[in-house]
């Protein structure tokens, strides 16, 4: 499963939607580094939700937030850092492998399973189409209904919602962290009513505290049990 995400995201991952990434400094050497530096870059409800979700759910988040690219253009994986010369040196040379390594392992570091460095690569997943990858991640993949039970009702969520900011003569969306509370299970989908929403200088939205929506469980974050901390 992991291998499949690997090769798969390389090539469908999306724009970061407000991960703030650029306040973190340096670069790792290695993998073990790379996880302590992806730590300083989530919070607690973040960690819990990547330590709760399934793997291939959890490789996915990570991915479709930009993870992938930055950590690409950020750490040196297109020049010759430390870490591209690390990953060399143990037979990994491709800047999208690495970054998958990273992304996938970084699961089992959070679970405290020991993690791989090394991963056999299916080279038919290489031979396939873009509309074939796609195709075999989608029948592969957890699905929504499948994550409902991790959203219990009445259970306090984070979930996205989408702003707008007006920046000189363009308006820009953004998406934010809002909390809500789990109505109901419908189908796919949660009904979730929204209880808090942080809006900054200058945003604006449509959405207000105590309008129910729907949302895919996909998209949504579990807040850790109070003083959890991981270690």
């Amino acid at each position: 499963m992991k291998t499949i995400f690997i090769i798969i995201l390389v090539f469908f991952s999306i724009n970061s939607f407000g991960q703030e990434w650029k306040n973190v400094k340096g670069k790792p050497k290695d993998l073990k580094e790379s996880f302590e530096y992806l730590d300083k870059m989530f919070d607690d409800t973040t960690k819990y939700t990547y330590m709760t979700l399934p793997s291939d759910v959890v490789f996915g988040k990570l991915y479709s937030f930009g993870l992938g690219m930055w950590i690409r253009n950020n750490w040196g994986l297109w020049g010759n850092s430390d870490l591209k010369k690390y990953f060399i040196e143990n037979g990994i040379n491709h800047p999208d492998i690495i970054s998958g390594i990273i992304l996938s392992e970084y699961y089992n570091y959070l679970n405290h399973i020991p993690y791989e460095l090394k991963r056999e690569v299916d080279s038919s997943l290489l031979q396939m189409t873009n509309k074939e990858l796609v195709e075999k991640m989608e029948s592969d993949m957890t699905k929504s209904n499948e994550l409902l039970k991790y959203y219990p009702i009445d259970d306090t969520i984070v979930v996205y919602v989408t702003v707008t900011k007006k920046k000189f003569l363009k308006t820009e969306k953004e998406s934010v962290r809002a909390i809500a509370k789990v109505i109901k299970h419908e189908n796919s989908e949660l009904i979730v009513e929204l209880l808090k929403i942080p809006i900054k200088k200058k945003q604006s939205t449509n959405y207000e505290a105590g309008q129910k929506i729907n949302v895919d469980p996909y998209w949504c974050e579990l807040i850790p049990p109070k003083n959890w901390k991981w270690n």
